[in-house]
């Protein structure tokens, strides 16, 4: 006789729900990406390295890497809004 519960019945008992569906969120943003605004915000951002070093790697300057990571940006914010 017990309804059965909806995920957002689970989630919503739990503090850290807003921070999942923010996960979620930000990985279907990133997904929306190139392959190297990708690369380039995640190892910037989760992997803490400097663009210099990402620049190297990806055999570009880092004004280019600077350039790559404002436009990943910009559209993740469109994304997120």
């Amino acid at each position: 006789d017990r309804e059965p519960l909806s995920l957002m019945d689970v989630l919503a008992n739990e503090d850290s729900a807003k921070n999942l569906l923010e996960k979620v969120a930000l990985r279907e943003a990133l997904e929306k990406l190139t392959p190297r605004e990708q690369a380039v915000i995640v190892r910037r951002f989760f992997n803490d390295e400097t663009q210099a070093a990402i620049a190297e790697d990806l055999g570009v300057s880092q004004v280019q890497v600077s350039r790559i990571e404002k436009a990943a940006l910009i559209k993740l914010r469109g994304t997120m809004e």
